[in-house]
Formats: C-alpha cells, sequence, structure tokens
C-alpha cells in the first residue's frame, strides 16, 4: 500500500479490533520496510509521527515525547 500510495497518511497498528497488540509486529514492519529500502525517517514518520500528528488533534492527547 504504502508503495503505491505513499506513507503520509498511514497509521501502523497491530490491533484494530481493541485485541491485545502484538508488539513483535512492529519489529517485522520495520524489518520489512529496511530491507525494501525505507529509510529511518520514513519508517518512525509512519510508525510514530503519523499517529501521534492525527491524536495531537485532540485536547485529551498526551504524547509520550511531551
Amino acid at each position: 500500500m504504502i508503495e503505491n500510495y505513499g506513507g503520509e497518511r498511514v497509521w501502523m497498528n497491530s490491533a484494530c479490533d481493541w485485541g491485545v497488540t502484538c508488539r513483535s509486529l512492529f519489529l517485522m514492519l520495520r524489518f520489512e520496510m529496511r530491507k525494501r529500502g525505507y529509510v529511518a525517517e520514513q519508517i518512525d514518520k509512519m510508525i510514530f509521527q503519523n499517529p501521534a500528528r492525527f491524536m495531537s488533534q485532540s485536547a485529551k492527547f498526551k504524547s509520550p515525547t511531551s
């Protein structure tokens, strides 16, 4: 999907059904993206920055980095 449409508005998530999150999926995703030639900044944007930007629209959201 990101290779066809880009990653500007992509949010990576592993528990869209409100179930238990499998944290190792993010490690596998990062590995696969690196294998496909994505650099660390692109990966960070899709895994952390994009979700943080979207969630920051809510006054109740507190970024883990703030």
